[in-house]
């Protein structure tokens, strides 16, 4: 004879689904996060400025008798801002965008969101203190200034699309991050 089947009287526990042992996601956590992400967003776009504002060259107007010219080598200089600005929004996008994902881990949602609303802002940021610390508007010079004299031009984009570099950039970084994570498994 064979011996009797024993079957549990308890059933088994369920799997757990959360990924960590950390306690779960509160408000107060979240508003934290969108903060935090903002606060360091919004510093990381006055620091950008200034190296925007020490890298990029600065275009001259040169005084003529009936007005004010600037050449194509000039011109040229006007454009090479908008590049500097570029790579250094995209940079730093991918980079604060990479570190506040990882860093801010809690609800990738909603950090990806803040991270790519909070990236705008830092570019906007970054384009006004940077203007501020540039050349002022020239046509005062302009007006005082002799013949054949240079005056320097503001720093300002000159294409709107360079405005996109930042959140751009903190998107990629963003995903770059969330995809290279290992899956949650439900067991």
């Amino acid at each position: 004879m064979s011996d009797p089947v024993r079957v549990p009287t308890s059933p088994a526990p369920a799997p757990s689904h959360e990924a960590s042992d950390r306690p779960p996601y509160r408000a107060g956590e979240a508003l934290r996060d969108v903060a935090v992400c903002l606060g360091v967003l919004l510093v990381l776009g006055v620091l950008c400025a200034v190296v925007w504002w020490r890298l990029a060259p600065t275009p001259e107007f040169t005084k003529f008798h009936n007005g004010s010219a600037m050449g194509e080598d000039q011109l040229s200089l006007r454009f090479a801002a908008d590049a500097w600005y570029s790579v250094v929004a995209g940079l730093a996008g991918l980079l604060s965008g990479a570190v506040l994902a990882w860093w801010r881990d809690r609800d990738p949602l909603l950090t990806s969101l803040v991270i790519l609303l909070g990236a705008g802002a830092a570019g906007g940021v970054m384009s006004w203190v940077g203007h501020q610390l540039g050349p002022s508007n020239p046509s005062a010079a302009l007006a005082a200034a002799k013949v054949g004299a240079h005056v320097p031009d503001e720093l300002v984009l000159s294409s709107h699309t360079a405005y996109l570099m930042w959140p751009i950039g903190a998107l990629l970084g963003a995903l770059i991050v969330l995809f290279g994570r290992p899956a949650v498994s439900d067991t």
